[in-house]
Parts: structure tokens; C-alpha cells; sequence
């Protein structure tokens, strides 16, 4: 199987899935997280005090709007303050603009937990993205003021927790595309196998659809180890091969080297049966060798496990007319 070419398709597509959600996962600073200023109606001073610190955050001075903020949550945080969501978004764009994302993550995370239903909540997921798609491709975490700290791991549980507060969501769409994405790059196909088919059950109309199946067909057939191992990833690989070829019949792209994998796969499975003879006649298991060796022939014709299994057949005199291909 030509399966580099494989490789190179599902990559392009891929590439453009990344091209398609590259400007969502950066933090842009607008005119602030509330929309257009409703100039027809007077502004309270919480909402001043708050507009305040996000002008000072845009002018370039993220440690002042952060301070002013501070004072603020601590005479408001907890007292049902309708601004409250607001300013612990604020702040949190205060500290990532310092740097320091991962404090940040602690006001997104706040306002997750306790302000469910509002705009802040869908932003503050959006920050948490774009940070964690930073993590994922090798940004450290700081400690005592470097980066030193690995933090793939809180880039997949930030992208979970996105993909469950947000279910059918753009953002639990894109989360779960990363995800899968990351675990394909570091060789983790078991774990890029489990996201692919979460995106699958979960986005059956994305745009995406076709490329998840053919990267969960790529990492499904990656768990195939040998033929002394379980073959069951060879079984579902078929069955998902079945399941492209329904929805995108005649996809001429991608093709040949799929139908190049029914090939591998046939030979794989060839292979295991012809193990399963060979152990049996170290057991001097003759009944079992030469019928394991029929279904071999007649399951698996076109493989050189059935040739070496033909071979074998004719060598103990055990070949009859009907076992030749």
C-alpha cells in the first residue's frame, strides 16, 4: 500500500481545516467584550470602571488595567454584580497580555463555572482554545519567570473540558479536531482513534467529516501490531473502509490507496490465520492445521500467506483438488 500517499492526502486535508479555524484560536482586542456602546443610555460606574480598565489594557499597559480590576473583583466578586463575568474576562486578557496565560486561565476558568448562559462563557472558552492549541504545540508553562514547564498535558484536559461544556458547539468541534490532531503528531493513535470517533458520532454534518474518517481509518489500522497480536483493528478498519465508501462513493482522490489497504488488510489477516496453522502443527494438531489451512485458502486466496499456506498443504500430502485457488 502506498500508504505515504495516503498520509499526504489526509495531511492536506488537514492543513485546511487548520487554515479554515487559524484566526479563532488567536486572541484579538476589539472594542471590548460587551459589543457596541448603547450611547442612548447612561453608563453605571461599574461598567465605567470596567470599560476604563479595557481602554488601559488596549494602550499597552495590561499590568495597570490588571490592578484596577483587582480592586474592583474584590468588592464585587460574589455579590451577583452584573459586570462580574465582564471583569474576570477583562482581567484574564490583562494577564495573558502580560504573559502570564496561565493565570489567566483561572478567571476563564471562573467564569465557566459560575456564568453558565452567558456571552463571557463562549469567550472565555474561545481564550481557553487559543491557549491550549498553544500547549499542544510546545509552548511551556513559567516557573520563577522562564518557561520550563512542559504543558501538553493541560492543553488535552483544557480541550476536554471544552468539547463537554460545549457539546455540537464550533468551539467543541475545533477543540476535538486539535486534540486528534495532537495525538496523531506525538504517534498516539490509540488516543487519536478515541477523539476521531468522538468527532464522528458528534458532527456527522461537519465540513470536516471525511477528513476525521480518514484520519480514524489511518490511526484504527495503526493499532494493528502483528500477527501474533489481536486482530480486531483490522476488522473495524474494514468496516470503517465500508463506511467512506457509502458516503463519498467514487472519490477517485483517495482511491487506489484505500483500496490498497483492503489489500493489506487481507494480507494481514491472512497472515494471522496461517500463524494459527503453524501453531498447531507444533502441537502435532494435524485435523486443526489443515482445516485452519482450507479457510486460509478459501478466506485469504490472493495472499502469500495462502500461497505459503498452499505450499504447506501440498508438502504433507494434504492437498485435495478443491484447495487450490
Amino acid at each position: 500500500m502506498n500508504q505515504e500517499r495516503l498520509a499526504v492526502v489526509l495531511l492536506a486535508v488537514l492543513v485546511l481545516i487548520g487554515m479554515a479555524f487559524g484566526q479563532s484560536a488567536q486572541l484579538e482586542l476589539g472594542d471590548g467584550p460587551w459589543g457596541e456602546v448603547d450611547s442612548s443610555r447612561p453608563m453605571d460606574p461599574d461598567e465605567a470602571t470596567i470599560r476604563n480598565a479595557w481602554a488601559t489594557l488596549l494602550s499597552g499597559q495590561p499590568a495597570k488595567a490588571r490592578s484596577m480590576l483587582n480592586t474592583w473583583l474584590r468588592e464585587n466578586r460574589g455579590t451577583g454584580n452584573q459586570w462580574a463575568a465582564t471583569a474576570l474576562l477583562v482581567r484574564g486578557d490583562a494577564k495573558a497580555a502580560q504573559g502570564n496565560e496561565y493565570d489567566a486561565l483561572f478567571d476563564y476558568e471562573e467564569i465557566q463555572r459560575n456564568f453558565p448562559g452567558t456571552p463571557e462563557y463562549v469567550q472565555a472558552a474561545e481564550r481557553v482554545l487559543a491557549i491550549s492549541v498553544e500547549y499542544l504545540e510546545g509552548k511551556r508553562r513559567k516557573f520563577l519567570g522562564m518557561r520550563i514547564i512542559g504543558a501538553q498535558g493541560d492543553g488535552e484536559e483544557l480541550l476536554v473540558r471544552i468539547s463537554e461544556r460545549l457539546p455540537g458547539s464550533q468551539l467543541a468541534e475545533r477543540a476535538q479536531l486539535e486534540l486528534g490532531a495532537y495525538y496523531r503528531r506525538i504517534g498516539e493513535f490509540a488516543q487519536a482513534r478515541e477523539v476521531y470517533g468522538i468527532f464522528l458520532e458528534s458532527f456527522p454534518n461537519s465540513t470536516y467529516y471525511r477528513a476525521v474518517l480518514l484520519a480514524r481509518i489511518e490511526a484504527t489500522f495503526a493499532q494493528y501490531n502483528g500477527p501474533q497480536y489481536d486482530g480486531s483493528s483490522l476488522l473495524e478498519t474494514l468496516e470503517l473502509l465500508d463506511l467512506y465508501v457509502a458516503r463519498y462513493p467514487g472519490d477517485l482522490e483517495v482511491q487506489a490507496e484505500l483500496d490498497a489497504l483492503r489489500v493489506r488488510i487481507d494480507e494481514s489477516q491472512g497472515q494471522q490465520v496461517l500463524g494459527m496453522a503453524r501453531v498447531y502443527l507444533l502441537r502435532n494438531e494435524k485435523a486443526s492445521a489443515r482445516y485452519v489451512l482450507r479457510r486460509l485458502l478459501r478466506d485469504h486466496p490472493r495472499t502469500t500467506a495462502a500461497r505459503e499456506g498452499l505450499e504447506i498443504l501440498r508438502d504433507r500430502g494434504w492437498l485435495s483438488a478443491g484447495d487450490v485457488p
